[in-house]
């Protein structure tokens, strides 16, 4: 049985170089070494090596023989997956919000929605929280689990192309997906949701 604070230390590692991965602190090609992380927190490379293990088998990390751990690079396929699972889950969060929440909890969302810009590796954590706010109307954390894996999963591939279509005004399409969910209009709502998945060099469509 393992010490808890070896545990600790684990759970510390992991958190830490997840948390980086998701904010993109690494590059694709940058090898991520046991080593340095061990020195960095002044602990030994076993719980770091633990940690790294957690992380490969969430598909975070890969790992080569000799080389070292880098971020998992989606494969096209992976992407689409991925994608088309996102659609799922949040055109079906759009169907029981419509269906079984009331007005003043939508417009709370409104809340969410004050920026009108943000740098573009800011996005992906801005357009998230608004997308897991709709989810959290639900009140099922299974859910917004979910959808928060979908996301992280997903995050090195948030669309150039489709931040400069709303930078400017970041919110401009989430508040007519407000209004929409106000009005029961699912077609109009899951029309939006299509319009932030699309991507023009798409060569299929999941969604």
């Amino acid at each position: 049985m393992k010490k808890s604070n070896d545990m600790t230390k684990v759970e510390m590692v992991y958190k830490e170089v997840k948390n980086n991965i998701i904010n993109c602190k690494y590059e694709i090609d940058e090898v991520i070494n046991e080593k340095v992380i061990a020195k960095k927190y002044g602990i030994s490379k076993t719980p770091v090596r633990e940690a790294f293990t957690i992380l490969v088998q969430e598909g975070y990390l890969v790992k080569y023989p000799r080389l070292g751990y880098y971020v998992k690079e989606l494969k096209l396929k992976e992407y689409y997956q991925i994608v088309q699972l996102r659609f799922i889950l949040e055109s079906g969060v759009i169907r029981y919000v419509i269906s079984s929440v009331g007005d003043e909890e939508i417009e709370s969302l409104n809340e969410k929605l004050t920026e009108k810009w943000v740098k573009y590796e800011d996005y992906y954590k801005v357009n998230m929280d608004f997308h897991l706010s709709v989810a959290k109307l639900l009140k099922n954390e299974y859910i917004t689990d979910s959808l928060i894996r979908v996301f992280q999963l997903n995050n090195r591939n948030m669309s150039k192309e489709y931040y400069k279509k709303v930078n400017g005004d970041i919110h401009k399409n989430h508040r007519k997906l407000v209004e929409l969910l106000k009005k029961r209009d699912e077609e109009g709502a899951i029309k939006i949701l299509r319009s932030e998945l699309y991507r023009t060099d798409d060569k299929l469509t999941w969604y």
